[in-house]
């Protein structure tokens, strides 16, 4: 056993960031026992990545932001980390489905209860993809989904580099 301290909010964000896996947890609390005897939400955040999901809605809400420069740079921290451009590229094309089927069922009327219910989601998520609804229109976000499509096409069929390929369309990313 190490003798080691660990701050509160240190262990929420290491659990948050190990999503329940309890062997990667085990490896993480090695590591930053190793690192320091003392353990802080900080020393987490430096060592501990974060879990892919949490990064592809970082990245969607940057294109959304308009800031492409930023999402650019977090898909190159994630390339160190042999994150792999067909999986992101899939993650952000389910959130840009779900934007859309947002977009659509409130020009239908739903309310945020029922958009959960019939898309089996958490309403709070349906709340936070809200948020987004104005930005894009519905044409616009079809477009992004083909383009994404196209992306994934071109790079499973060998036509395209995955980074490179993958690269571009964040830098070429607009809300039109």
């Amino acid at each position: 056993s190490l003798n080691t301290k660990i701050n509160r909010d240190a262990i929420d964000e290491l659990a948050t960031r190990v999503q329940g896996d309890l062997e990667l947890f085990t490896n993480e609390a090695q590591k930053l026992a190793l690192y320091t005897n003392h353990i802080t939400y900080e020393d987490v955040c430096l060592l501990v990545s974060k879990p892919l999901e949490e990064n592809v809605f970082e990245i969607f809400n940057l294109l959304l932001k308009r800031k492409n420069a930023e999402a650019v740079a977090l898909f190159r921290d994630l390339r160190v980390n042999n994150v792999e451009p067909v999986s992101l590229i899939s993650m952000l094309g389910n959130q840009f489905r779900l934007l859309w089927q947002i977009v659509y069922l409130m020009k239908l009327g739903k309310t945020n209860i029922e958009m959960a219910d019939i898309l089996h989601i958490k309403e709070v998520r349906v709340g936070i993809m809200k948020r987004s609804a104005y930005i894009m229109s519905m044409d616009a976000l079809e477009n992004v989904l083909n383009t994404l499509y196209m992306l994934d096409y071109k790079i499973k069929s060998g036509q395209e580099d995955r980074f490179y390929a993958f690269e571009l369309f964040l830098i070429n990313f607009k809300i039109s």
